[in-house]
């Protein structure tokens, strides 16, 4: 039983390792992005999104350059060999002619000694292009392709074959008597001696050599024509990986972008979830989930708040509605007993008000009579005078309509009010 525990305990470590190894970083990654602001995490997307989009497309470009270079590097070496071909083989053959050239002009020793120092002069430039061909070939050794390798093994194989003309040429301009008159028999010597180079095997090898020279430009020609056509599919590969490149960034970009957005909408969604319930179903005892440190958190925690401290409004309204029931009855009683009061006022009230329009026409007809006595009785009795005087009759008959209508008035008052 013991080994059977220590071997299960083995293992189930063995396989928590991994878990351990990638569970902590990945958590620590979560919860930094739960803990940044909406905005970081919309810029974090977008940064990233951007980001892969432009590694990406660099990529993309990096790669189909260098294949383009390669390409490049390849047509510029092809041309530069055939370049040096071109030349050396042009050299050569110019050689070649003016050494038969020579043969016609042993009779007029100024021109064959001009013409000859031309010869030397075109031998020196094909040892120099012979030369710069195998140093160029010789460089290029490492990243040669076959027809390098042929074309440097096949100058290697003739060099001594290009030396031994020259020195053989010389030899035998060297040894012909030609002075500043020579005499026929001196020149027709001459020129046998040099016919008989020009037949000679190691200047028909040399012709052969000029042959197979053009037999290797014709192939650097072709190779030319391949490397072209590389070019062409360098470019079109360039061009096919650019696009893949961009598409696959705009891929990834997308899916980083659809992730970034749900990592801030889910929050939102739960917080608009618990609210739409718990606006219809008037049910007060839900929570939003707080799952951010952002403003998503910030607006849950609000959202809490909001919801616990309703649920307080409501049990404390519920507790008021009963008081305001009673008081509401107490109001109606009281409101009953005030209209029957109110209405017993206006009665009073409308007969005052009503018949003091009637008192007012009633008195201006008495002040009517009384100037009509007064007018009659001439001498105003004397009596008459101290009683208008003890009453102040004109103050009392100015005042009393004025004492009328402010109790007007007022009944009006009362009647509003009522």
């Amino acid at each position: 039983m013991q080994t059977d525990r220590s071997s299960s305990y083995g293992s189930n470590s063995d396989t928590a390792l991994p878990d351990q190894a990638f569970g902590v970083p990945l958590t620590r990654l979560k919860r930094w992005l739960k803990s940044l602001r909406v905005s970081r995490k919309i810029s974090l997307g977008y940064a990233i999104a951007l980001g892969v989009a432009i590694a990406g497309t660099a990529t993309g470009v990096a790669l189909g350059d260098r294949y383009q270079r390669r390409a490049q590097a390849k047509e510029a070496h092809v041309q530069a060999e055939i370049k040096i071909l071109h030349r050396l083989q042009t050299s050569l053959l110019r050689a070649r002619n003016r050494q038969q050239q020579l043969i016609p002009l042993v009779g007029d020793p100024e021109q064959f000694r001009q013409q000859y120092a031309r010869l030397r002069m075109d031998a020196a430039a094909v040892r120099s292009y012979w030369l710069e061909l195998e140093l160029f070939l010789a460089q290029a050794a490492p990243n040669s392709n076959g027809n390098d390798q042929r074309t440097l093994g096949f100058m290697e194989r003739n060099q001594a074959l290009l030396e031994e003309y020259f020195k053989q040429l010389d030899q035998r301009v060297s040894r012909l008597n030609l002075g500043r008159s020579p005499s026929a028999d001196a020149v027709r010597a001459a020129q046998q001696e040099l016919l008989d180079f020009t037949n000679s095997p190691i200047a028909l090898q040399i012709d052969q050599l000029s042959n197979a020279m053009i037999g290797l430009e014709s192939l650097s020609d072709d190779e030319n024509a391949e490397v072209s056509q590389a070019q062409f599919t360098a470019d079109d590969l360039r061009l096919k990986i650019i696009v893949l490149s961009m598409a696959l960034s705009a891929a990834i970009a997308a899916i980083l972008a659809v992730l970034i957005s749900r990592l801030i909408t889910r929050p939102l969604d739960g917080v608009t979830k618990v609210a739409r319930q718990a606006t219809q179903d008037s049910n007060f005892e839900l929570r939003a989930p707080v799952t951010t440190d952002d403003e998503v958190g910030a607006l849950a925690n609000s959202l809490n708040q909001l919801i616990q401290r309703v649920g307080e409004l409501l049990e404390e309204q519920r507790a008021t509605v009963a008081q305001q029931l009673v008081q509401t009855e107490k109001m109606s009683s009281l409101g009953q007993m005030v209209a029957g009061v109110a209405h017993e006022i206006n009665n009073p009230v409308n007969f005052i008000y009503g018949n003091l329009t009637h008192a007012s026409q009633y008195i201006d007809d008495l002040f009517e009579l009384l100037d009509i006595y007064k007018a009659e009785l001439t001498p105003v009795p004397a009596a008459v005078q101290a009683k208008e005087t003890a009453i102040e009759f004109d103050f009392l008959k100015d005042d009393l309509p004025k004492l009328l209508q402010s109790m007007q008035v007022g009944a009006d008052r009362a009647r509003q009010i009522v």
